[in-house]
């Protein structure tokens, strides 16, 4: 649909996406302190979804290409960036044990960065048992 544009829109919606998350993240963090991080966490991960979501109502269609693309700017409202979900990572902090938590959170940083790496392969995968 967005044909020879697709880098520079992809490159404006990821701009967007992360600008958003840069302003968010304060008030996030505002929240789980009022709320309790697990509220928090649990909203987090519904506005990180919410890409996905509109991909499964609405397909790769030209409508459906346009609304992933507000919602994927939408999910910027989770504060999240390419390391992760901060609000996640305070939650961790908060129900571990002292002595665990840089472990854990080294598990968890290490989870994230092989799931970049690896999620591009099982996407290639998939595709290709798929036949496209």
């Amino acid at each position: 649909y967005w044909g020879e544009t697709m880098a520079q829109k992809q490159g404006g919606i990821n701009l967007a996406m992360y600008a958003l998350a840069f302003f968010a993240i304060g008030p996030l963090g505002r929240i789980g302190d009022r709320i309790g991080n697990q509220s928090t966490v649990a909203f987090v991960t519904v506005i990180l979804a919410l890409p996905s979501y509109v991909l499964l109502v609405w397909g790769p269609s030209a409508l459906g290409l346009v609304v992933w693309a507000v919602a994927k700017v939408i999910s910027g409202l989770s504060g999240s960036s390419l390391t992760g979900s901060p609000v996640c990572y305070a939650l961790i902090n908060e129900v571990s044990a002292p002595a665990d938590v840089e472990a854990i959170l080294g598990m968890a940083f290490a989870g994230v960065s092989l799931f970049w790496m690896l999620g591009g392969v099982a996407g290639i995968w998939i595709l290709r048992a798929a036949g496209d």
